[in-house]
């Protein structure tokens, strides 16, 4: 990791509201590089951090660096007694020519890459304003497009320099403290989740907790996933590394018919929060709701757990379908919006292939998509 010029917190005041609930810094701070991977205070940090996500953690960082491992550029503000007062993970990423992937396909210091939620962690408003300016520096100086992707939970004022854009929505389960308390919208979606629930069970269909030894059986339906959607494919070992460095804290649900596997989801965690990260599903098996009885089990796993929200992910403006989908468990839209140094909305919502390409790219070699997709993901 390149080390950064220390700025004070004094050099480079700026407001932007963030979730604190901490206490505010005294004393004299710096902001620097730091190894996510190696310093133990950055998972301390995001730990006792309430508006903190999976995808802040080191372990995530760590599967990002184990997929495409480069362009480390982590910030800290810390006090002069090694306190630490505001974390920003950054990646630098390689990005492709302008025609081919569009603004947001150019070389981006982005927090974080091929991550739904990233963003600023700060005790206040000031030490989180010192870390978007400093990314912001150093963005400049490698000539890259600076992206932010903050959790939209509040509303922030962010430095001047940078430009927020409106987002996508992600959509989040508000949980219960017991689950008997467990309820997914009106009577009527929960009816009928209850019914989807029960009539896959009636089909012999159970779910059961994976392993890394499961992860390649699994991956082949994720990667027919990401085919039928046109979206690029990650590659195993990125899996591999989200199970290993969760622990406990990840989980790989599947939903089986005696040896057949029918869907399998992944999930990882955070304090009071469970994301819904991938999912793949043999799709001529649908009728047997196979999603539906993945994501009751998680729910139902999550509130055992103690957590407080099951964040389902972001949908694309384009796709009503997943949508639908996940407001009928009862889930909330939250609208996101994105930091960036130059204006980053000309048309960057789209990600999946057009729907003309779409129907030939359903078409070719599995093992082609999933070389590609290691490709593209490589530059992205």
């Amino acid at each position: 990791m390149r080390p950064h010029a220390q700025r004070t917190v004094s050099d480079l005041q700026r407001g932007v509201g963030v979730v604190t609930g901490m206490s505010a810094p005294a004393g004299t701070l710096v902001v620097r590089t730091i190894d996510p991977l190696s310093d133990e205070r950055w998972d301390r940090f995001v730990a006792g951090h309430p508006a903190a996500t999976p995808f802040h953690r080191s372990a995530w960082i760590g599967a990002l660096h184990a997929e495409h491992g480069a362009g480390q550029r982590h910030l800290a503000v810390e006090t002069d007694t090694g306190e630490l007062h505001g974390v920003l993970p950054l990646v630098l990423t390689r990005g492709v020519p302008r025609p081919l992937g569009g603004r947001l396909g150019s070389r981006r210091l982005a927090s974080l890459p091929r991550t739904p939620l990233g963003g600023p962690l700060a005790t206040t408003p000031s030490v989180a304003g010192v870390l978007l300016d400093a990314a912001a520096e150093i963005a400049r100086a490698e000539g890259a497009l600076l992206q932010v992707k903050p959790t939209g939970r509040d509303v922030a004022v962010v430095p001047g320099s940078l430009h927020v854009v409106p987002w996508r929505s992600t959509y989040v389960i508000d949980l219960p403290e017991h689950g008997d308390d467990l309820r997914f919208g009106d009577s009527r979606n929960h009816g009928r989740i209850s019914w989807a629930v029960r009539k896959a069970a009636r089909e012999g269909v159970s779910v059961r907790r994976g392993t890394t030894a499961d992860v390649a059986r699994w991956h082949r339906l994720y990667l027919l996933t990401m085919r039928h959607h046109g979206v690029p494919a990650r590659r195993r070992r990125f899996f591999h590394a989200v199970l290993e460095r969760f622990g406990d804290d990840a989980e790989l649900l599947l939903a089986e018919r005696g040896t057949q596997l029918l869907a399998g989801s992944v999930f990882v965690r955070s304090g009071g929060m469970v994301a819904y990260a991938f999912n793949g599903v043999d799709r001529s098996a649908l009728a047997l709701r196979p999603n539906d009885l993945l994501l009751w089990h998680q729910a139902r796993r999550a509130v055992d757990a103690g957590a407080q929200v099951l964040d389902l992910g972001e949908v694309a403006d384009t796709n009503q379908g997943l949508a639908d989908f996940k407001r009928k468990w009862g889930a909330r839209e939250v609208p996101l919006v994105r930091y960036y140094s130059a204006d980053g909305s000309n048309g960057e919502h789209q990600q999946a292939l057009p729907e003309g390409m779409g129907q030939l790219w359903r078409r070719v070699p599995l093992r082609v998509t999933a070389w590609a997709g290691v490709v593209v993901n490589g530059y992205l």
